[in-house]
């Protein structure tokens, strides 16, 4: 994953940062949570898998954020980051 602060320095400005990225997952969590409902027709699978995809897309730049910080992932996050990574086909990345 890339670095989600590119340009910002300093670990205060990181650290205000934090906020907005867990805001994006919350967000990806409820769309995919109403994707989830009972379904049956393609188009709402796809919106589903997009919706997962979306999940993992904001937890590991989360993730990778509180890392960049040199702050620990919690556990319960590291689960739903493995089990997205699964629902979307997607290979664990290995940690150095």
């Amino acid at each position: 994953m890339t670095d989600p602060w590119p340009i910002v320095s300093t670990t205060r400005q990181r650290h205000v940062g934090l906020p907005p990225l867990l805001s994006k997952v919350i967000q990806a969590r409820n769309v995919e949570r109403a994707a989830a409902r009972p379904r049956r027709s393609r188009a709402e699978e796809a919106a589903l898998k997009a919706a997962q995809e979306a999940t993992l897309d904001a937890l590991t730049t989360y993730a990778d954020a509180l890392e960049g910080l040199g702050w620990p992932v919690p556990r319960r996050m590291q689960i739903e980051i493995r089990m997205h990574q699964i629902a979307c086909g997607v290979s664990p990345r290995r940690r150095p």
